[in-house]
């Protein structure tokens, strides 16, 4: 449903974290309207998320035509999932959401 890309924020300042996000959707996703729900579901999900991202980095997230159908709890899973993946949010117990 999601692609998401990382990189360090080697010019991040020393003041906090300086975690940027990008969020794409093709015309591939669907009309305009499924666009904008779509970002907009991703950009809740990713506020929720940002304050236990530690490390400053660079995201991009970039989401498939099945992000437009999905159930918005499928949705943050996949991107907690990724994100886990990358190293960027700690490990969540089984269970915890």
């Amino acid at each position: 449903m999601v692609i998401l890309g990382v990189l360090p924020a080697t010019d991040a300042p020393a003041t906090g974290p300086a975690t940027r996000l990008g969020i794409v959707t093709s015309k591939r996703v669907g009309a305009a309207h499924e666009r904008n729900r779509t970002r907009r579901r991703l950009r809740e999900i990713m506020r929720e998320l940002l304050p236990n991202i530690s490390n400053p980095c660079h995201l991009v997230l970039v989401a498939k035509r099945q992000a437009a159908t999905a159930q918005f709890a499928a949705l943050r899973n996949e991107v907690r999932y990724l994100l886990t993946k990358a190293g960027l949010l700690p490990s969540a117990p089984a269970g915890a959401q």
